[in-house]
This record gives C-alpha cells, sequence and structure tokens, in this order.
C-alpha cells in the first residue's frame, strides 16, 4: 500500500475517532436526550369541550392519535404539536371536529413527534372518522360507535376493545394493522404494503380484507362470510365455526379444514401459503 493512501486512511480515522468524542461529549451535555436535537419547536395546547357531540371526525398530517378514556364526563383535546402546525378544535353541527391548520414546510432536524390525545367519556357515539398521513392511530375501548372509519398512509393502526353497530373499515398504505376483541356489523381492510393481525375480531355480516404485499393473520374471529387476499404474503388464522372453505395460491400450500356447512370462507394469495383451523 503506498504511503499517501496510508496517511489518507490514518487522517480519516482520527476524524471519525475525533467526531464520535465530540458527538458523546455533545450527547452528554444534553443527557442522552435525542429531541433536544431537533429543530422543531413544539408546544402543548390543551382544549375543553364544552359542546355536544355525537360524531368525531379527526384530520392531521403527522399527528399521531390516541384516545383515552376520560375519568369524568369531560371531553378534552390534548395537543402536542409543531408551531407551524397547530390543531384546531371544535364542535361543527354535532360533530367534534380536530383538524390541522394550514402548515407550512420547515427544513429541519425532527426528532420525536406531534401527537393528539383524545380523552372522551365511556359511552355511545355516532361515527368516527380518522385521517392520517404519516401518524399512527391507537383506539383503545371500551366505546361504542354506530361506524368507524381510519385512513392512515404511513402509521400503525391500533384498535381494541370498541363495538360497531355498523361498518368498521381500516385502510392503510403502508402501515401495519392491530386489531383486537371487535365486534362490529362487516368488516373491511384495505392495504397496499403492511400485515395485519386480528384477534376476537366478530362480524356479523362480512369480512373483507386485502393486502397488495403483507400476510393476513387472524385468531378466534368469525363474520357471515369471510374473504382474505393478498398478492405477497401468508394467510394464516384460527375461526370460530365451521365454514365452505374456497382456497388458492400460485406459491406455497394450502391447508384448510374439510367442512361443508357453514358460510363461505375465500382465500387468496398469489404467494404465499395458507393455513385456516377451527378453534
Amino acid at each position: 500500500m503506498k504511503k499517501k493512501t496510508i496517511l489518507w486512511l490514518g487522517l480519516a480515522l482520527c476524524l471519525v475517532v475525533v467526531g464520535g468524542i465530540l458527538f458523546g461529549v455533545g450527547m452528554s451535555m444534553l443527557q442522552w436526550d435525542f429531541t433536544k436535537l431537533s429543530t422543531i419547536q413544539y408546544e402543548t395546547n390543551s382544549h375543553t369541550v364544552t359542546e355536544a357531540y355525537r360524531d368525531i371526525r379527526i384530520e392531521t398530517d403527522t399527528a399521531q392519535v390516541v384516545f383515552v378514556p376520560s375519568e369524568s364526563q369531560v371531553t378534552t383535546v390534548t395537543c402536542y404539536e409543531a408551531e407551524n402546525a397547530k390543531h384546531q378544535v371544535s364542535v361543527k353541527d354535532g360533530t367534534l371536529v380536530i383538524e390541522v391548520m394550514d402548515s407550512y414546510p420547515y427544513i429541519g432536524i425532527n426528532i420525536g413527534g406531534p401527537k393528539i390525545t383524545v380523552s372522551i367519556p365511556k359511552g355511545n357515539y355516532g361515527a368516527l372518522s380518522v385521517s392520517s398521513t404519516t401518524g399512527a392511530v391507537e383506539i383503545p375501548g371500551p366505546y361504542e360507535f354506530e361506524r368507524v372509519d381510519i385512513s392512515v398512509t404511513t402509521g400503525m393502526v391500533t384498535v381494541s376493545g370498541i363495538t360497531c353497530t355498523g361498518d368498521l373499515t381500516v385502510d392503510v398504505t403502508t402501515g401495519k394493522a392491530e386489531l383486537t376483541d371487535i365486534s362490529c356489523e362487516t368488516f373491511r381492510s384495505t392495504g397496499a404494503t403492511g400485515s395485519i393481525h386480528l384477534k376476537n375480531v366478530i362480524a356479523t355480516e362480512q369480512f373483507y380484507v386485502e393486502r397488495d404485499t403483507g400476510s393476513i393473520s387472524f385468531e378466534d374471529c368469525d363474520a357471515a362470510s369471510l374473504s382474505f387476499r393478498t398478492d405477497t404474503g401468508d394467510i394464516s388464522g384460527s375461526l370460530l365455526t365451521a365454514k365452505v372453505f374456497t382456497a388458492h395460491t400460485d406459491t406455497g400450500w394450502v391447508d384448510v379444514p374439510n367442512t361443508a356447512t357453514g358460510g363461505r370462507c375465500e382465500a387468496s394469495t398469489d404467494t404465499g401459503s395458507i393455513r385456516i383451523f377451527l378453534s
């Protein structure tokens, strides 16, 4: 190896070591709190809702949306948000509306992210609609809605312990979805990339789950009729009652019960295996 090459490699190594030392010293001064590196300024704004409402509509860009049961009969909305992307909270025609106001592009370091915490009393509500671009959505029960519509471009969707007297729809583009202890009339979920896992999700009418790329798994679920479709991914899970199964895969194996009674269950994948059994 030439002396000049050795010198350059030695210099590069020294710069890496010095950079590591400076980074360590700097982070030590910040007590290793990486959020302090963010150049985007966040603030917390709380809103108390005094007007009556039945429906809920949330529209946001990047904020994580989290529901928590209120310890009182008062609804509060707490927004941890960027200065240039604040949210407006209001009641319009009986609908609690939480929406991001005009946001302006901001170039900088963003560590962490905005969050909307919706604290509502336990009880029965009308329609729930949540639309987010890159934020996650988390809805724990117990709540009862007439219908639920969740649409997320990139982000995790977690729903548990709710009852929906009508349709429950979860549409994602590249995010994952996990639903647990759900009862509804019809369950529908579509997505481009991302897996979905269902546990104890019961629909009185129909299940329809479709993914372009991603696995579909379910545990102790059921409906009058079910349809599972994915282009690339496995389909696996357990149902509570017998079905008439139709299963197809281009690449993989199929293992479904040989039952001839019950509703219809269709499972189809291009690349992947199918395994369904009765609990």
